[in-house]
């Protein structure tokens, strides 16, 4: 059957991914993957699909929707992605339907795979698709072509009069050399490469290719064969590969018709065991491209890391979670907690970038539980390893264990409001919160990022300060919108990259830290946990002129410990009634106070430098321990 035989036209819409519908936006899936597949499975087919990708299309969602299905009149519109996406995906539809009330809508992704009848109604939509999508939908068109009977189509979800009904399960797709390659037609593949030549713009892998990157999606696996608590789990979770003569042809193919010179592997887990990952290196090497990839740590030896590097390998994403053997166990990672010391060490050898996150939330997470991985977190400061509050999304088994503990009442409500953080750990909830606190601080944590000293937006520079050696060095030819946000550059001096902020954040660390302190009182919580009980302070001085440095004083004075504050840090020469000043590090030394105590949150490797090159000698703390009760600055060990 040929094009312009098929009865049914099709609309596949990409849903915005702008702060607006998601907490946060990935650059590089600004082209979902999945939706790529379903493109070249509709044009393998001959459907004459169009596409909108909604990430590059100015103006209002249900503007450019509405507009797109009165001009091309499509018989179907289809759009999804995960439960967070669900307002993006819903608008798609409500602006589809008020243009044609007669159009079907379909819904695919992993938050209709998590909960089939629940996110279809939520959508409202006519179909949903469950699991992998290239087999499935092309059986539904085919139906509704004909205008059969839809409920023998395995892995559906369908109304039937007020009710959804999910079909019997489809089998995953054994082979998946049998899938048509993906496309990126009409999905805005120019665009991205646009997007991609802002090389020095935060890309979540941080990942700067060549100075003009030309970068695809690719997958070379499907699945997961582990089954960790806090993810989610499909119903075609088989862990499969593609041969690499399969694979390799595909990347052949973007090689020739965009001339790219890198690819990032979006397998859920690259490579189970390394004779994989040796064999992919040898096949891959010889393209002379760059590539990134996400790995378990059990695969991270010295022999396969620089194998990766010799062929092409710029980066791997590691899934670090815990450096506790208790919580690794109880998010069922099958690792342990040595082997993040294994896989950092080895990667830093070979010379390759890696990029981690730890995680907080668990069931069994606890105070010393998280204090055992900030400790390590800690020590491991310089490399990027971030942390993130524990998402318990639908389809997971911690969401389906906070279900039954009664922590989840109402599901829909619980998707609607973009699956909110909860307690599903023993602690008390202004333990939990403290601890939320310190992991939203770290969010504006900028104390390894350089200094902006001066940005000239009209003439594109910045004059720069690396944090580590102190080199000033200026940057040209910066693109503006990077100037206002966040840029990656390394030192001319000592050659390590840095980040170099300019957005404002010191007020949102600032409000963070008030806010614990306000909590800790309304608990008869004080800072003389760490102050007293923890530090055995009796004489301190606070350096730093805020609202930080008032609050110390006054709560500090209560316990009866002498406060004094280092006039040098005072810009004018009011003295505030009632405080005590030192004017030079040898007054401070005099004084034998126990700690100097930094009130400020920013610049603070200049600032340490600076107090020591004043010449005091004792040992330097920071308010933030102070407020959040724990070593989260290194005394001693910031420089």
């Amino acid at each position: 059957m040929t094009s312009h035989e098929k009865i049914i036209k099709p609309l596949l819409v990409v849903p915005r991914t702008d702060d607006k519908y998601r907490f946060f936006s990935i650059k590089e899936n600004l082209i979902p993957l999945g939706v790529a597949y379903l493109n070249g499975v509709l044009r393998t087919n001959e459907f004459p699909v169009e596409c909108i990708n909604l990430n590059f299309v100015n103006g209002s969602v249900g503007d450019i929707i509405y507009q797109a299905v009165k001009d091309l009149n499509p018989d179907v519109i289809m759009c999804g992605g995960t439960v967070l996406e669900y307002k993006a995906i819903k608008d798609v539809f409500i602006a589809a339907r008020k243009a044609n009330p007669h159009i079907v809508t379909i819904a695919g992704g992993p938050g209709v795979s998590s909960e089939p009848a629940l996110f279809s109604e939520m959508l409202d939509c006519d179909y949903s698709i469950i699991g992998e999508g290239e087999v499935t939908l092309i059986e539904l068109l085919n139906v509704l072509e004909r205008k059969n009977d839809v409920s023998e189509i395995a892995g559906l979800v369908y109304k039937n009069k007020r009710e959804y009904v999910n079909t019997q399960q489809r089998s995953v797709i054994e082979n998946l050399d049998s899938i048509p390659f993906p496309s990126f037609e009409g999905l805005g593949i120019e665009s991205l490469f646009e997007i991609q030549k802002n090389k020095y713009r935060y890309f979540h892998t941080d990942y700067c290719f060549d100075e003009t990157p030309r970068s695809v999606p690719m997958t070379v696996s499907r699945a997961c064969p582990f089954s960790c608590k806090f993810c989610f789990r499909p119903p075609y979770n088989k862990y499969r590969t593609r041969t690499f003569d399969n694979f390799f042809a595909e990347l052949e193919q973007w090689i020739a018709k965009y001339g790219i010179n890198s690819f990032i592997l979006h397998d859920s887990l690259f490579g189970v065991s390394e004779k994989f990952v040796l064999e992919f290196c040898d096949r891959v090497k010889k393209y002379k491209v760059n590539w990134v990839a996400q790995a378990r740590t059990g695969i991270a030896s010295v022999e396969v890391l620089s194998a990766m590097k010799d062929a092409g390998c710029r980066s791997v994403l590691y899934g670090f979670e815990s450096y506790c053997q208790k919580i690794l166990d109880d998010m069922n990672k099958k690792m342990s907690y040595t082997d993040l010391d294994r896989a950092v060490a080895n990667t830093t050898k070979v010379g390759l970038d890696f990029y981690s996150n730890l995680l907080f939330g668990a069931e069994a997470d606890g105070n010393e539980t998280f204090q055992t991985s900030l400790n390590w977190w800690n020590e491991h400061r310089d490399y990027h390893i971030w942390w993130f509050m524990i998402r318990t999304y639908p389809g997971s088994a911690y969401f389906q264990n906070s279900v039954n503990r009664g922590l989840i009442t109402d599901k829909r409500k619980f998707i609607e409001s973009g699956i909110p953080d909860i307690n599903m750990t023993t602690l008390s909830m202004h333990d939990w919160n403290r601890i939320r606190r310190i992991l939203h601080f770290m969010r504006y944590d900028k104390s390894n990022y350089g200094h902006v000293i001066n940005m000239q937006v009209d003439k594109c520079e910045a004059l720069l300060q690396c944090p580590d050696c102190g080199k000033e060095f200026t940057v040209t030819e910066i693109p503006s919108e990077v100037l206002e946000a966040s840029m990656i550059f390394p030192c001319p001096n000592c050659l390590k990259d840095r980040h170099y902020a300019t957005g404002d954040y010191l007020h949102e660390q600032e409000s963070t830290l008030l806010e614990q302190f306000e909590s800790d009182v309304s608990q008869n919580q004080f800072i003389d946990r760490w102050a007293l009980n923890k530090m055995n302070y009796h004489c301190v001085v606070l350096f730093g002129s805020n609202r930080i440095s008032d609050v110390l004083h006054s709560e500090l004075l209560k316990f009866g410990i002498k406060v004094f504050h280092w006039k040098l840090n005072i810009h004018d020469n009011i003295t505030p009634e009632g405080q005590s000043f030192v004017q030079t590090a040898d007054d401070v030394n005099k004084l034998n106070a126990d700690a100097v105590i930094i009130t400020n949150y920013d610049r603070l490797k200049e600032i340490v430098r600076h107090i020591r090159n004043d010449g005091y000698k004792g040992q330097i703390d920071f308010a933030v321990n102070l407020i959040f009760n724990v070593e989260y600055y290194l005394i001693d060990k910031l420089n």
